[in-house]
């Protein structure tokens, strides 16, 4: 709304009675109280369907006597702040979260050719369950391929090959 839609009307001729009647209740309480009040509100005025986030700074000023006159104030509208706000928060939970969840292997790893040892940084061989253990989030379980099974446990691999183990 442009200041000559808000200049001289009062909160009743500018937002709907519900909010109408919040903002009544604050400025009452400013000159009841006079000085500084700053809050922030969400809005919505009769003409617009979309809600606002806002700050209120409203202050009293005194008449020559040094009775209050009234109030003078202004109304940010720090929606989009807030829009912007709330996204980088959702955005900062998803990274944490996935921070959480991962610890990444990187770079290049001296693997053994024929035992698949891993030589760590100490340059000591670790068997690769034990150094990816170590450096990742990883748990293994053991199990045998069957052709390693085949190779060691002859005497329990079936004959059917469609035959699960």
């Amino acid at each position: 709304m442009s200041h000559q839609d808000i200049l001289g009307k009062s909160v009743y001729d500018l937002a709907p009675a519900n909010l109408a009647e919040i903002y009544h209740e604050k400025d009452a309480e400013l000159i009841n109280n006079p000085g500084v009040q700053i809050y922030e509100f969400e809005v919505k005025s009769k003409n617009d369907e979309d809600n606002r986030q806002v700050v209120f700074h409203k202050a009293t000023f005194k008449k020559s006597d040094g009775q209050v006159g009234g109030l003078i104030g202004a109304i940010l509208d720090i929606t989009k702040r807030k829009r912007n706000e709330s996204q980088k928060e959702k955005l900062i939970a998803q990274l944490q979260e996935a921070l959480d969840k991962v610890r990444v292997l990187s770079g290049f790893l001296p693997i053994c050719a024929s035992c698949k040892a891993i030589r760590d940084d100490k340059g000591y061989w670790k068997q690769i369950e034990s150094y990816i253990s170590e450096h990742s989030e990883a748990e293994f379980s053991h199990s045998l391929c069957p052709k390693c099974a085949k190779k060691l446990y002859p005497e329990f691999v079936p004959k059917d090959p469609d035959k699960k183990m």
